[in-house]
């Protein structure tokens, strides 16, 4: 079992590259981000509402396909920001997608992040997405993990994906937040 320290609550253990960068990316597009993330933790009654709406959903709703494609597009626009070497704007972070799962613990990947190194699971290892291709669910996943859990310092765990979600969430034009 994974020591709570690990996965950062009540400690401030971002990657500042990460942290800055989404901070600069909200604010570039108007959008309010919080800056505070450490203290974030898994409301239990609501989400197991949410989960139990998420089983009950269907897998592919046609209205959903505007909120998941201005998702993608911005998902792709945060890919190249976080790619870009840092001379053109950009984060300069080297990304890599993996036949396996790159990180058995959080604070590897938090390591790889300072490096400006970063590696996600392939999606095509994992079976596809209803809405997006495999290279943008895979573009999805690094920028989640990136500007979710490095920015916030997050682990796996259910308090550290609330609280990246949160984080990256606020990423995202209200458009894109219905996905």
């Amino acid at each position: 079992m994974a020591r709570l320290e690990e996965f950062g609550v009540g400690q401030n253990v971002a990657v500042p590259v990460a942290a800055e960068g989404a901070a600069r990316f909200a604010r570039e597009k108007g959008l309010v981000r919080p800056n505070r993330f450490d203290n974030v933790v898994v409301n239990i009654p609501q989400a197991l509402r949410i989960a139990r709406e998420y089983n009950a959903a269907p897998n592919f709703d046609p209205e959903a396909v505007p909120h998941f494609k201005a998702m993608a597009d911005e998902t792709r626009e945060q890919f190249d920001y976080m790619t870009r070497p840092q001379s053109k704007g950009g984060l300069g972070i080297d990304v890599s997608v993996t036949k396996q799962d790159p990180y058995a613990r959080a604070a590897d990947m938090m390591k790889d992040a300072n490096r400006g190194k970063f590696s996600v699971l392939s999606t095509a290892q994992t079976g596809g997405h209803p809405y997006f291709t495999d290279e943008e669910n895979d573009m999805f996943r690094a920028v989640h993990d990136f500007f979710g859990h490095a920015a916030t310092g997050r682990g796996f765990d259910p308090h550290g994906e609330e609280a990246a979600f949160r984080s990256h969430f606020a990423m995202f034009s209200p458009r894109a937040r219905g996905a």
